[in-house]
């Protein structure tokens, strides 16, 4: 296993090398567009990259933008006067919040009212976990609330349903990562990717509040969770359930000092990002940080600095707030607007809804095979915006169907670290996933296409 990981490195390594010497070379022997031909070789390069995980996200991203430099794209001062040190602090900030949750009874809490809720219908006990896992994610992180819940019905699970020969197993676990990647999407708090978003936005004189991208993003996010979780009982459907006790203290935890003020900061934090749609001086990173601050505080004491170190992926604060600047750096040199022409020359010919249905199924299939958000992101977001220019739609309703997708990875394995956290327990296999998820792809390409444009006319967003 350690020897594959390693060899799908090195060739990710070598790929990315061969590719960006063949871009120099076309350039020295053909006299090609220079600027056109080595942005193409840094995209590429940088998703064989990121794909393989040849080298941390973060240090492929300043080795791209070092690459700029020498190509003579961008110069180095102008790249750091475009990172998003927004980005990186929402990131920061977001991951204290979840550390302190997670690091609670809450969860626990949750889990045993749904299973009182759901009165021994394991159907309906898949569909009570699944929307509830899906809004905790709108405030926290997809993979971080896909972990918590993991670890909360795992133990209870894995002794009376054995991997392999339990349909209820197999929904809980495949429901968990698909349910938190959806809901990631639900409000700007849900991913980063979407803070990366609201800062492109902001880049094209739009301005979305957190309270308006709610507006679009909790009705298609819930309208997601059920197509999934009625696909999934369908095609798996579970076997009744084993009793559980549900006075057991390990799914019966009483609340201490600590649970109840992360209750109240979380639950202040959350109002306040509803409440910056009426106050102009609030957004959402703000918030976050004061937030985190607060648990920091003598008194409060639920972080310090060690627990919040170790917990923080400092991976993808460093990532996220530099990507815009390798995208930057790209679209500067006419590859975007050449792959978006392309594009939209393509589905120009089919009337405008059939259009927007064309581009956001093709985004879930791009999404299937790029498995890091940013990624995605970086690469759609700027070729969107061209596209709307073209198609003459609002660049606002593409870019949240660019979100829904970056968000909710419905057929992705092995690539996809949120699938790879309960993949790990062997209740499903490749093959579950996408038989789970082939026909929400298909309903839900078409629904984010219909819904999406609809609510921001009818909100005149954008």
């Amino acid at each position: 296993m350690l020897l594959s990981i390693s060899r799908k490195k090195t060739i990710g390594l070598l790929s990315a090398a061969v590719t960006l010497f063949s871009c120099i070379m076309l350039d020295i022997v053909f006299h090609a567009e220079k600027q056109i031909i080595m942005g193409m070789g840094i995209l590429v390069s940088s998703l064989i990259l990121w794909s393989t995980e040849a080298l941390p996200m973060a240090i492929t991203t300043m080795l791209m933008i070092c690459i700029l430099e020498f190509a003579n794209i961008m110069t180095f001062t102008e790249s750091v006067e475009n990172i998003g040190v927004n980005t990186s602090l929402f990131i920061m900030a977001s991951s204290g919040i979840t550390i302190a949750v997670g690091s609670s009874v809450i969860p626990q809490s949750l889990t045993k009212y749904i299973i009182t809720s759901s009165s021994g219908n394991p159907r309906r006990f898949v569909l009570y976990i699944g929307f509830i896992i899906s809004i905790c994610s709108a405030f926290m992180s997809s993979l971080a609330t896909c972990a918590l819940f993991n670890s909360i019905l795992l133990p209870m699970f894995k002794n009376k349903y054995k991997p392999g020969n339990s349909n209820l197993g197999k929904c809980l676990m495949i429901a968990i990562p698909a349910c938190a990647g959806i809901g990631g999407f639900m409000s700007p708090a849900g991913t980063p990717a979407n803070i990366l978003l609201l800062d492109l936005l902001a880049h094209n004189n739009v301005n979305l509040s957190f309270i308006q991208w709610c507006f679009v993003g909790f009705p298609i996010g819930l309208i997601a969770v059920g197509i999934f979780l009625l696909s999934l009982v369908i095609m798996f459907p579970p076997e009744p359930f084993v009793s559980f006790d549900s006075n057991n203290s390990d799914i019966s935890p009483k609340l201490n000092v600590n649970d109840k003020k992360t209750i109240i900061i979380v639950g202040c934090i959350i109002i306040l990002w509803f409440a910056s749609g009426w106050v102009s001086s609030l957004n959402t990173t703000l918030i976050a940080v004061i937030g985190l601050a607060v648990m920091f505080m003598p008194g409060i004491n639920l972080l310090d600095w060690k627990k919040f170190s170790n917990g923080v992926n400092w991976d993808l604060v460093i990532t996220m707030g530099t990507v815009s600047v390798l995208m930057t750096g790209i679209a500067k040199t006419g590859l975007m607007k050449i792959v978006s022409t392309a594009v939209i020359n393509q589905i120009s010919q089919l009337p405008m809804l059939l259009s927007i249905v064309a581009l956001s199924l093709m985004i879930c299939i791009i999404r299937s095979f790029i498995p890091t958000t940013t990624a995605v992101v970086a690469l759609l977001a700027p070729m969107l915006i061209e596209a709307s220019y073209g198609l003459n739609t609002n660049s606002l309703a593409l870019l949240l169907i660019l979100a829904f997708w970056t968000a909710s990875a419905l057929l992705i394995v092995y690539t996809e670290p949120i699938f790879l956290i309960t993949y790990g327990n062997h209740y499903y296999k490749g093959k579950d996933l996408v038989k789970a998820g082939f026909i929400p792809c298909i309903v839900l390409s078409f629904v984010t296409a219909l819904a999406i444009p609809a609510i921001v006319s009818f909100l005149q967003l954008g």
